[in-house]
């Protein structure tokens, strides 16, 4: 987007069109972001992942890292982390992943059937 102060009255109709396909788009990417996030498969992916940001893989460089809650709003701006997690983070981190991937599946579906 253009110019985020720029007076909406003073805006033609092409570029009030713009403004709003391109909000539409960030909408959009944030809800097919969030969904995405949910699906189970993501924590097997993102687990291994966890597994590469280690210290020995960064050192002398980094990552950005950014926290969003589910409404899609930055809990944590992006911030640098230098020179990778220390082992001890990247276990605290698979932890809380398997701790909310336990609580995805915890509730299965009935075994109980009404014709057996």
């Amino acid at each position: 987007m253009k110019n985020l102060t720029k007076d909406l009255s003073n805006m033609e109709e092409r570029e009030l069109i713009s403004e709003i396909l391109q909000l539409r788009k960030i909408i959009t990417d944030l809800e097919s972001s969030e969904l995405h996030a949910s699906q189970i498969h993501n924590y097997h992916f993102a687990s291994n992942e966890i597994l590469k940001l280690t210290e020995k893989r960064f050192i002398g460089s980094g990552f950005i890292m950014t926290i969003t809650s589910l409404s899609g709003l930055p809990i944590v701006k992006p911030i640098t982390i230098s020179d990778g997690f220390r082992d001890s983070t990247i276990d605290c981190l698979l932890d809380e992943l398997q701790r909310t991937f336990e609580h995805k599946i915890e509730f299965k579906p009935t075994t109980k059937r009404l014709t057996r």
